[in-house]
């Protein structure tokens, strides 16, 4: 046993001495370990493991090895009660408050951004509303298989002339100066929306 730790220390220097403690030397190292030991349990208890390694996925991969570690286990004991659950949330969205109880169950904000003849729309996610970060994650694993099986189409079009006409509305109800940006609560917008 001593032995072993002392090859991790000064052999193979996973680990290395941080005063009286002992740390792995790179991250990576503790993402994988990480991924391992969640691998190695019952995911649908870690949930809320789980659901924090996504919304801060950004910052490590613990959650990209544990798919790529074993990804049926990951679908059957994580990613698909996820969809369950998640579907009817905005299923539940939709049927009370329509597209904007959609983007609400999505995301936090709106946004606008000037100048107005190159305006910009956009959503602004949040910690509090984990559902789409999970929208991302998932895009990332399938959007790729989907593709080749041609079974990918979650785009949608607006047209541009009537996007064009919203953003404009948007812009001169809200006074966005010329330049400026500014972030927009659905609750302000609820019946611009629907």
């Amino acid at each position: 046993s001593d032995s072993f730790f002392n090859d991790l220390l000064k052999n193979v220097c996973i680990l290395q001495r941080d005063g009286l403690k002992f740390q792995f030397s790179h991250r990576s190292f503790q993402e994988y370990f990480c991924a391992r030991f969640l691998t190695e349990h019952d995911l649908s208890i870690a949930e809320d493991i789980l659901d924090e390694l996504l919304i801060f996925g950004f910052r490590d991969e613990v959650l990209n090895l544990i798919f790529a570690i074993n990804r049926e286990k990951l679908e059957r004991e994580w990613i698909l009660p996820k969809i369950d659950q998640y579907s009817k949330i905005m299923s539940d969205a939709i049927e009370s408050d329509g597209l904007t109880g959609f983007y609400e169950t999505l995301y936090s904000r709106l946004t606008v951004h000037s100048p107005k003849e190159e305006m910009h729309l956009g959503f602004l996610m949040d910690e509090k509303k984990p559902i789409s970060y999970f929208s991302l994650f998932l895009t990332g694993k399938y959007r790729s298989e989907m593709e080749e099986k041609g079974e990918w189409d979650m785009s949608f079009q607006i047209d541009d002339e009537d996007g064009m006409q919203d953003a404009l509305y948007l812009y001169d109800k809200y006074s966005i100066s010329e330049g400026g940006n500014v972030d927009l609560e659905f609750d302000q917008i609820r019946d611009d929306i629907d």
